[in-house]
């Protein structure tokens, strides 16, 4: 029996209409009319991210575009000349079938003949399949249920781009396991604007291997992966332009279609094995666009010197989002490298488009959290949507200012954690002394595993409580003041003022909230007071500073 499901006519990409209705459309459709579509929408952000990295390389390989002028004129028009799209899409027609006998999509045929079939949930880090464990689907890989053809066409896109390193399926000979798909631990950046087609344009970088745009070292036969002669195999080499690297093959898959009673194209099984390597010495740095990445000045051993940011599990990426605007200028010296992506969109505003450094657009933030010491285990993805005041792109100062701010969070937020544990210390030995009765000196195995003990539950109670109440109520704060710092009619002093107060408010809440779990009593009564005036004494001069109130005492002293 033949299978087809052709992604240019299926109805297997979910989004949000202008009108706000929900559908569902194909490829062909969500780019011909990407500007009556609001957004792409998918229970997984990882989904979501990499279906536009499937459209963004279709756009290029069309469209370019070559020069800014180009770029333009597409922005200008608000919306791509379907008759190109149509005429691109009949050539690779074939190309694009999801069950397809000689090049099935994104897929390595044959694969069946020297390695076993696998439940289809492993495509998704969001099922208990595998190293991973239950997310959001409580289905095992002893009791796997077949999956939509167009739910598995989604989970096939993210794998490529997202899978994480570990044990895969292998023929004789091949590697026992795959590394990481280049975007694995990787926090995706992408402006976002009021419908797709904004969207995707913000994101339409110059595209020009001749001229080295986005990145040089391009070679001229640069092409998706569905126009490439050959499919994925085990093979190590470097990307041969950013539409190789934007479809790049990290994993070989192939898809086991069935139909169920009523005629419904389902997938039943997978087989996903090691696919293409980059080589040891590869960095996405300079040729991915959108990522931020730390600077190492001395980096060790093998370490990457612009490793990509991610997300982690003890901190939102908020906290880190000064590195999706800092860049540094000629001469000068900084952290963090902002997504390329960020500056191409900087040479935008101002160029004769509707881009004003007064407009104010939203950022996405997605990835996942793994940990690499645990074969790649998952632990979560996520998504974080900011706002982007395109003054940031202009006006270094703002930077400055979101920097110090951020600074004054972090600096706060260690008093807080310092002032809690010494609480929560000096209760615990209080508690342990009235127990103990007289003090002695003796110290036995038992009595230093309890204090251990002790410390561990101190540590604990201050990560579970304190800190996550303060950072959690900051977000929202924080939020307010990247926009409030952009806006020209605002105080840049008293938008800084504000933003002290909201810091040092949410961290008394925090540690109020501790020493309400002290016992009652006249020790607990001391030991509440005490503790406010040492956060007081840790924090009181960090804001100051950060106001310049020290500043201007020193020179009220000098005059």
């Amino acid at each position: 029996m033949g299978y087809s499901f052709n992604l240019l006519e299926e109805q297997w990409i979910p989004c949000v209409d202008c009108r706000g209705r929900l559908r569902m459309v194909s490829l062909r459709d969500a780019l011909a009319e990407a500007h009556e579509i609001r957004e792409i929408v998918d229970e997984s952000p990882l989904v979501a991210a990499a279906l536009h990295r499937l459209m963004l390389a279709i756009l290029h390989r069309v469209f370019g575009p070559a020069r800014r002028r180009d770029w333009e004129e597409m922005w200008r028009a608000r919306c791509w000349d379907v008759a190109r799209l149509d005429e691109y899409f009949e050539k690779w027609r074939h190309r694009f079938d999801l069950f397809d006998d000689a090049r099935p999509f994104y897929q390595t045929p044959g694969l069946d003949q020297k390695m076993k079939w696998g439940p289809v949930q492993r495509l998704s880090p969001a099922a208990a399949s595998g190293n991973n464990p239950t997310l959001f689907s409580h289905e095992t890989e002893a009791s796997p249920r077949p999956v939509p053809a167009a739910t598995a066409a989604r989970s096939l896109l993210a794998v490529h781009v997202f899978h994480a390193s570990g044990t895969v399926a292998r023929g004789r000979g091949e590697p026992p396991s795959a590394t990481a798909a280049p975007l694995a631990t990787a926090a995706v950046t992408m402006p976002v604007g009021d419908d797709l087609f904004q969207t995707l344009m913000l994101n339409l970088v110059r595209y020009d291997p001749a001229e080295e745009a986005p990145f040089a070292g391009q070679e001229p036969d640069d092409a998706p992966a569905w126009e490439q002669d050959e499919p994925a195999g085990v093979e190590t080499r470097y990307p041969k332009g950013y539409l190789d690297y934007l479809t790049w093959q990290s994993r070989r898959v192939l898809l086991r279609p069935a139909r169920d009673d009523d005629g419904r194209l389902l997938v039943t099984g997978a087989i996903l094995a090691d696919g293409r390597r980059f080589p040891d010495n590869f960095s996405i740095f300079g040729r991915e666009q959108m990522t931020a990445h730390r600077v190492i000045e001395k980096a060790k051993g093998k370490g990457e010197a612009r490793p990509a940011l991610c997300l982690s599990r003890e901190r939102a990426f908020w906290r880190d989002s000064t590195a999706l605007f800092e860049s540094a200028a000629a001469g000068e010296q900084s952290e963090t490298e902002r997504p390329r992506v960020i500056s191409w969109l900087a040479e935008l505003v101002g160029v004769g488009v509707d881009l004003e450094p007064r407009h104010v657009l939203r950022l996405s933030v997605a990835g996942q959290c793994t940990d690499q010491s645990k074969a790649a285990k998952i632990h979560f993805w996520r998504r974080e949507r900011l706002p982007l005041p395109l003054r940031y792109l202009e006006d270094r100062r703002l930077v400055r200012h979101l920097k110090e701010a951020l600074i004054l969070a972090e600096d706060v937020g260690k008093a807080l954690s310092t002032a809690a544990q010494r609480a929560e210390r000096q209760a615990s030995a209080q508690a342990q002394a009235g127990q103990a009765g007289p003090k002695t000196t003796e110290s036995t195995p038992q009595t230093s595993a309890k204090r251990e003990e002790r410390e561990s539950l101190v540590l604990q109670l201050v990560k579970t409580s304190a800190l996550p109440t303060y950072w959690s109520g900051l977000e929202a704060e924080f939020l307010r003041l990247l926009t409030e710092l952009a806006d020209p009619e605002k105080d840049p002093a008293r938008v800084r003022e504000w933003w002290g107060q909201a810091v040092l408010g949410w961290a008394w809440g925090a540690l109020d909230q501790v020493l309400a779990t002290l016992p009652e009593g006249l020790q607990a009564l001391r030991l509440s007071v005490a503790t406010r005036g040492f956060f007081r004494m840790l924090s009181v001069p960090k804001l100051n500073r950060f106001l310049g109130i020290e500043s201007r005492k020193r020179s009220a002293r000098a005059s």
